[in-house]
């Protein structure tokens, strides 16, 4: 799969920049591309696409693309009840796709759960410059390696009103970790040896377990709590003896939306332990676009501001 994407970047990139970018799209969004599937028990390959150009994974990427391809009939697993099976270049990922969620109308939310992509805690409490301040960071690597920070440690409140301060945030610690002891060079990382992503923890506002932000390392924002931080954060607090089997970790986001991990199975990856998530999520399938692409357009590819 990490061949498919490097292949589709090199000669056809051209189609990410179009979908992706403004007018069409925004710098947050992520974007899903069904391939062939490299494994001969697996339906579809998926690949993830975004403004840096791809990621490993993106857990909300599966559910939506899943709730998506079944309700157009465009993969048939076996069975009703029978799993999806996704090929991505974080390894594979098993989803089930259930009833209803609630919902008004003809659209209702669909229940989604995905399970596959192992998690493993890295390193723990590395002390790291933010600033003026010094925090204590964990890495955890959930099919790209992310740095687990606690938001009031950092002194930024997890809301709108600091959007640009998490931001910053993310950027700095992205670049401050890039040496740091645990990430370049560790084997099971392989292609993505670097912080892809820092996730900010911070107390929740809205009945959940916890309050989480993604910053990608280019500064973007995810909108969602993001169930690959979710994973690697599952991972940190299993190494931490606070959660294990039988108990679940529901996180909640920015814009409200909400994430639901629990531990599905345990397994190694490099020879050191690893849990493997279960992350359910609702997907809503909210409308069908039709893009346009004039090579005469001098915006044809879109543009980025930021």
């Amino acid at each position: 799969m990490k061949e498919k994407e490097t292949w589709f970047l090199r000669h056809a990139g051209n189609r990410r920049r179009v979908v992706l970018r403004e007018p069409r799209g925004h710098a947050a969004m992520v974007g899903t591309l069904l391939t062939e599937p490299v494994s001969p028990e697996s339906h579809a390959g998926l690949l993830f696409l975004d403004a840096d150009g791809a990621r490993a994974v993106s857990v909300e990427g599966i559910v939506a693309t899943a709730a998506i391809a079944l309700d157009r009939s465009l993969l048939v697993p076996a069975g009703l009840r029978d799993p999806v099976v996704f090929d991505t270049p974080a390894g594979t990922a098993r989803v089930t796709v259930g009833g209803d969620a609630g919902g008004v109308g003809s659209r209702p939310g669909v229940a989604v759960s995905c399970t596959g992509i192992p998690a493993l805690a890295v390193s723990g409490a590395l002390d790291v410059r933010l600033g003026s301040r010094r925090v204590a960071v964990d890495l955890a690597f959930a099919g790209e390696l992310y740095a687990i920070v606690d938001s009031e440690a950092a002194g930024i409140p997890l809301d709108r009103h600091h959007l640009l301060e998490l931001s910053r945030a993310g950027i700095a610690l992205a670049k401050e970790l890039a040496g740091a002891p645990g990430v370049a060079g560790t084997p099971w990382v392989g292609a993505w040896d670097q912080v892809r992503g820092t996730v900010f923890t911070g107390a929740p506002q809205d009945g959940t377990d916890l309050r989480t932000v993604m910053v990608r390392a280019s500064g973007v924002i995810e909108r969602s709590p993001s169930g690959s931080g979710l994973g690697a954060v599952m991972a940190v607090l299993d190494a931490m003896g606070i959660v294990g089997a039988g108990s679940s970790v529901t996180t909640e986001g920015l814009i409200g939306s909400r994430l639901t991990g629990s531990i599905a199975q345990r397994t190694t990856v490099a020879d050191r332990p690893a849990i493997v998530p279960e992350i359910r999520a609702t997907a809503w399938l909210i409308g069908e676009s039709t893009l346009f692409h004039d090579d005469a357009d001098p915006l044809a590819e879109g543009f980025e501001l930021l």
